[in-house]
């Protein structure tokens, strides 16, 4: 659903009336592709290009921007769930193992303390070097790390790096555009 049904659909206005908006907060989000700051409902105010010679307004991609809104979207209708929060966006070239971890790096060094990624590769049921890597960042400098479960391709079984020990593996679920908790179930295309 539009996230005018999905913030209602997960209650997020108990953590809003409790004063949990995200403000002083930083989210760091790791995507191959930028997000389109140029959206004036998104403030984010850093991004990192990990491939040089790169103009980072050139990777901007749908995507990303549209996971950017969901985080903290400032629309009055399309509200992102953490909507005050401050977006730190590490852009990375590529899926690239090497462009991954510096784009994280470069999210831990601004102090950030929990990491979106929607974005994944099999790893055919096992933890690979990636989602071991991340295991690592979670234990030495304790960020919480969520990362999307996967997308069913070309079966369900949890991609790299949610299949990491220490990482939170986020399934998608479908609320069929009602605010009411019974009828959701979970996404058809989603890895479990």
């Amino acid at each position: 659903g539009m996230l005018n049904i999905s913030g209602p659909s997960i209650k997020v206005g108990s953590a809003w009336s409790q004063g949990f908006m995200g403000y002083g907060t930083h989210i760091g989000m790791i995507e191959a592709g930028g997000i389109d700051f140029a959206n004036p409902f998104l403030f984010g105010s850093n991004r990192l290009t990990s491939c040089a010679g790169v103009e980072s307004s050139t990777l901007e991609n749908y995507h990303a921007t549209k996971v950017a809104g969901v985080i903290e979207s400032t629309h009055d209708t399309y509200r992102g769930m953490t909507y005050g929060t401050t977006l730190l966006n590490g852009t990375s070239c590529s899926y690239n193992e090497i462009d991954i971890r510096a784009a994280m790096d470069w999210i831990i060094a601004y102090g950030v303390k929990v990491v979106n990624n929607s974005w994944g590769q099999n790893s055919f049921g096992s933890p690979d070097t990636i989602s071991r890597y991340y295991d690592q960042k979670v234990k030495d400098v304790k960020v919480c790390i969520a990362s999307a479960a996967g997308n069913c391709d070309p079966q369900c079984s949890v991609i790299s790096p949610a299949i990491a020990y220490d990482v939170m593996a986020v399934g998608g679920y479908d609320d069929h555009n009602t605010a009411n908790l019974a009828d959701d179930t979970m996404y058809r295309q989603s890895s479990h």
